[in-house]
C-alpha cells in the first residue's frame, strides 16, 4: 500500500453534502482502514522475525530490579531501562567494562518466575549505563520469559491501535 495514494485526501468532509464529497469520504475512510490493516500486519511481522534480527527486536521500555554478579562474585545492583528478548540496557553499573561476562537474575513482573541468565556487555559508558546481551539458562523460563514480552508488545500495540480508532476519518 501507497500512502501517497492520488486518493489521500485532506480537509474536513461531511458525509451527504454532496454526491462527491461522499466518495471522498468513503475513498478516504478505505484509505485509514488499509493503513491500520497494514499497521497490523507489520507488527505480527515483527514479532515472527525478531528473534531471528536484533537489531529489529522490540525493545520494552520498563524499569526492573535485577542483580548483576561479575565474574569476581561482586554483586551489582541494578535497574533495566528496556529490556528485549536477547538484550537490556541497565543503569548503576558503573564499572563495567565491555566483553565482560556477567550472571543475571530479574523476575518478570506479577509473576513468581525468576530469571537467570548468562550475559556479555556490549556497551557501557560513563554515566553508569550499559548494554547487556544474554542467553537464558532455563529453557522453561525463556519460554515464559519471551511469552510475557510478546503479551507486553501486543498490549501495547492494541493500545496504540485503540487510539487511532478514535481519530477522525478526515
Amino acid at each position: 500500500m501507497v500512502l501517497s495514494d492520488p486518493l489521500t485526501i485532506t480537509g474536513v468532509f461531511t458525509p451527504g453534502a454532496a454526491a462527491g464529497s461522499i466518495i471522498d469520504y468513503a475513498r478516504h475512510r478505505n484509505l485509514i482502514n488499509e493503513y491500520r490493516k497494514a499497521l497490523h500486519l507489520s507488527a505480527v511481522n515483527l514479532s515472527q522475525r525478531e528473534l531471528y534480527d536484533q537489531q529489529n527486536c522490540y525493545r520494552l521500555p520498563v524499569e526492573l530490579p535485577v542483580s548483576v554478579r561479575r565474574g569476581s562474585g561482586v554483586l551489582l545492583p541494578c535497574t533495566t531501562i528496556n529490556i528485549s528478548k536477547s538484550g537490556m540496557t541497565v543503569s548503576g553499573a558503573c564499572s563495567l567494562d565491555t566483553g565482560e561476562r556477567l550472571k543475571i537474575v530479574f523476575t518478570i513482573p506479577d509473576s513468581d518466575l525468576l530469571v537467570s541468565a548468562e550475559g556479555t556487555v556490549v556497551w557501557e559508558d560513563k554515566h553508569c549505563k550499559a548494554g547487556i546481551r544474554f542467553e537464558c539458562t532455563s529453557s522453561f523460563a525463556k519460554e515464559r520469559f519471551f511469552d510475557w514480552i510478546r503479551d507486553q508488545f501486543f498490549a501495547r500495540f492494541n493500545g496504540m491501535n485503540a487510539e487511532l480508532s478514535h481519530l477522525p476519518a478526515a
